[in-house]
């Protein structure tokens, strides 16, 4: 068991040599154990502006990208 984005990178790197199944609970699912956060004794300013490409919609698909479900998953699922 492990997370699902890990899980579906595994099944793409492996090519189907084993084939695997990737099963996500529709409910109960939590949250995953990364958070961010920027010191307010950094050396540079740029962290900022990096969190906030991670929380604008390029930002968002970048994440789907890897597989991981960004904070704004379901409001994009309705824009689709």
């Amino acid at each position: 068991m492990e997370w699902n984005y890990l899980a579906l990178a595994n099944r793409d790197a492996l090519a189907g040599n084993p084939e695997l199944e990737i099963v996500v609970p529709q409910h109960g699912v939590i949250a995953g154990p990364y958070a961010g956060a920027i010191s307010a004794y950094a050396p540079h300013r740029m962290p900022p502006t990096v969190v906030g490409i991670c929380h604008e919609r390029r930002g968002q698909l970048l994440y789907l990208e890897g597989y991981a479900y960004p904070i704004r998953y379901n409001d994009m699922l309705l824009v689709v």
